[in-house]
């Protein structure tokens, strides 16, 4: 009776929705963006190293968004259950 119980457990249910873990991606977005945005007011005002930072505000976000989509692609297809 307690094999019965426990696969009908994990048969339904008991929200509708995916939740996932905490994943430091949305930090890294934050502080990418933060810098992508104070380094092109420094490049538009013409501050000294404004288009270096610009330029890796650009990078660091880009990176942001490529590991993010690698890990939501990765949840889709049950790739991480395979770790």
């Amino acid at each position: 009776m307690r094999q019965k119980s426990q696969s009908v457990r994990y048969t339904i249910q008991v929200q509708p929705f995916h939740l996932v873990g905490r994943f430091p991606q949305p930090l890294f977005a934050l502080f990418s963006l933060l810098l992508l945005t104070s380094a092109a007011v420094m490049n538009f005002h013409g501050l000294t190293y404004g288009s270096i930072l610009l330029t890796l505000g650009f990078i660091c976000t880009l990176t942001s968004m490529i590991l993010w989509w690698r890990d939501c692609i990765r949840e889709s297809t049950h790739l991480c259950l395979l770790k």
